[in-house]
């Protein structure tokens, strides 16, 4: 009688460990994030207008909701962001010009190289794009989770980028919530905060 309990007893745990096992099979290639195919696109428009310019990388990318008014307007979603303008280092000496495209409404502006430095931020290199892992749509979905952020209160810019006075760390999505007042949320990590 014993042998036969510990021999159900062995069987119901090994059913139970087997039926608990999850089998779980890695993509070799992550998928392609809408924020890394968007600056992939404006990068590609920019070298094609400009074969000649040097391109060293991704200053920021910024994003605002209909309406462009920092205290009257929201977005609660990625289909509310109306314009990007992707600003890259370029030039033959790192980040003598910026190479700028803008996606206004779903198309494609005429690229330009201007005479504006950027001094307050770290570039993003294409190599370090593969490591974000959160996408606007999941930092959006943070921001909303974060407590940071009321019912109808939720952001008018977005600005994808490294800043300069936090070291080179991870790319962050910084969200303007209201005047002087912005959320932050790791690219990488997922960290949520103040700033």
């Amino acid at each position: 009688m014993v042998k036969r309990s510990v021999g159900v007893f062995i069987c119901v745990c090994l059913v139970v460990l087997f039926a608990s096992c999850t089998i779980r099979v890695e993509n070799p290639e992550q998928p392609s994030l809408f924020m890394t195919w968007l600056i992939d696109q404006a990068e590609q428009r920019l070298t094609e207008a400009f074969p000649d310019e040097t391109f060293w990388g991704l200053w920021d990318a910024i994003g605002v909701t209909e309406g462009f008014d920092e205290v009257t307007d929201r977005g609660k979603s990625v289909a509310e962001i109306v314009k990007w303008e992707f600003r890259f280092a370029s030039g033959d000496i790192l980040g003598q010009t910026t190479g700028v495209i803008e996606w206004v409404d779903g198309e494609w502006q005429d690229p330009q190289i201007v005479n504006d430095q950027v001094m307050e931020e770290y570039i993003i290199l294409d190599t370090g794009l593969p490591n974000v892992r959160y996408d606007l749509d999941q930092a959006i979905m943070m921001l909303r989770t974060s407590g940071y952020v009321g019912e109808d209160d939720w952001f008018s810019y977005v600005v994808f980028w490294r800043p300069l006075e936090f070291g080179p760390g991870e790319p962050y999505y910084v969200f303007t919530i209201s005047p002087g007042v912005y959320i932050a949320i790791g690219s990488i990590s997922g960290t949520v905060e103040e700033w």
